[in-house]
């Protein structure tokens, strides 16, 4: 696992590296970024130390926990008018086709509420 600098830094073009770099001239994106700084053992270490002395952000410790254990549901009630339940409405719609009628007639309908 590399360092947090070495996985981040970037050689200066003015001055030679000692040795080739593995990493890409091309710029981080914001994703990988934030993947490279996760993935460092100095965040590791400071998540860590943050659990143990107790100075961890607590919404930094519920994401944790999060993510470890799942997020427990966010639940949505949906109330009808004024707060009460929701009024189910249903119409039956019955439609008579009589085949011994030429086309141009129309079906009879018989509508039920």
């Amino acid at each position: 696992m590399t360092s947090l600098y070495d996985s981040l830094h970037r050689p200066s073009p003015t001055q030679p590296s000692p040795a080739p770099s593995s990493l890409s001239e091309e710029p981080l994106d914001a994703r990988e970024f934030c993947l490279r700084v996760v993935r460092s053992p100095e965040f590791r270490t400071y998540i860590t130390n943050g659990i143990v002395l107790g100075d961890l952000p607590p919404a930094i410790l519920c994401r944790i926990l999060d993510y470890a254990w799942g997020a427990p549901l966010k639940r949505v009630e949906v109330v009808g008018r004024d707060g009460g339940p929701i009024e189910t409405i249903s119409r039956i719609e019955r439609v008579i086709v009589d085949a011994r009628n030429g086309l141009d007639e129309l079906p009879i309908r018989d509508v039920a509420h």
